[in-house]
């Protein structure tokens, strides 16, 4: 029989600032945090945006921001109001940065572009403009929790599951990105929550945490096709929008112009979470703030 939960009292009644992309712009998790610990959730973030855009907004920290870019979705830089009654920030993110450098401790990106644009970098960067953010705010009591990215499968805009390098011989893995941002925590005295390796998230869950369930779309090839269906070889391929492509439908191979935006339509999305998967997130989450932290 499940038990049922119970708010504990440390965290009852306390603001706790989720940033992140698109699993933490769902707004799912962060309500199993609020099951188990009795927050109350507040957000910055958006689907799609990378580390830096975390903490310094769409269009930089010198960009123009106004009503009507608010309203179209930009997200603006995090701000003295952001944070200054905030008692815990949670800092999740990392999957649209794949393509970054891993690189090691002590990597230091400054804003301009200078230093290392590494995801060692860029870490301490969004840390170093988080509590910068806070002393402004004459916050420097609040806490502060990083969360590593998790052992995904693939989706349509990444053909690399979280075991395979999005650049062969890069070593650019989602666990080589797990373990550099425990690191920065580390170097910088901040708990870490390690989905990675701790959320039992892998290939052979995927199938029930990952928004999809299926690896693949089949009414898309991952190969290029002849006119009478055959592969023309075994690589897979990269979509681009506006170009005709011959598929499989209705047992007939017909040309069809592709509409869509993402690279890779043939992947299931087991990057973003099931119900089931945002729930586990939240419930690693909600537990690494009571050990860091207390119950």
């Amino acid at each position: 029989m499940e038990t049922e939960r119970t708010s504990v009292g440390t965290w009852q009644g306390r603001n706790v600032l989720f940033m992140g992309d698109s699993l933490t712009a769902r707004r799912i998790y962060p309500e199993t945090v609020k099951e188990i610990l009795g927050i109350h959730p507040f957000y910055h973030c958006k689907g799609g945006v990378g580390l830096k855009a975390m903490v310094d907004g769409d269009r930089g920290l010198g960009g123009d921001y106004d009503n009507e870019t608010d309203a179209v979705g930009v997200l603006r830089p995090l701000s003295i109001k952001d944070v200054e009654n905030m008692d815990l920030i949670v800092f999740y993110g990392g999957y649209n940065n794949r393509r970054l450098e891993i690189g090691k401790v002590g990597d230091r990106y400054v804003s301009g572009g200078a230093g290392q644009k590494t995801v060692a970098g860029v870490m301490q960067y969004c840390i170093d403009r988080i509590y910068q953010t806070l002393f402004e705010a004459n916050n420097t009591t609040c806490r502060l929790l990083i969360v590593t990215v998790d052992c995904s499968g693939k989706y349509p805009w990444v053909d690399a599951d979280g075991y395979t390098e999005v650049e062969p011989g890069s070593g650019k893995t989602l666990e080589a990105m797990a373990n550099i941002q425990k690191a920065v925590a580390a170097y910088n005295s901040i708990p870490c929550c390690d989905l990675f390796h701790n959320s039992g998230i892998n290939r052979y869950t995927w199938n029930i945490f990952s928004a999809e369930s299926f690896a693949h779309h089949p009414n898309f090839s991952p190969y290029l096709i002849d006119e009478y269906g055959n592969p023309l070889d075994n690589v897979r391929i990269r979509y681009e929008t506006g170009k005709s492509y011959y598929q499989h439908r209705g047992g007939k191979v017909v040309s069809e112009v592709y509409t869509g935006k993402a690279p890779y339509p043939y992947n299931g999305d087991q990057v973003h979470k099931s119900l089931a998967g945002y729930k586990r997130i939240g419930e690693l989450i909600a537990g690494a703030i009571i050990t860091a932290y207390g119950n």
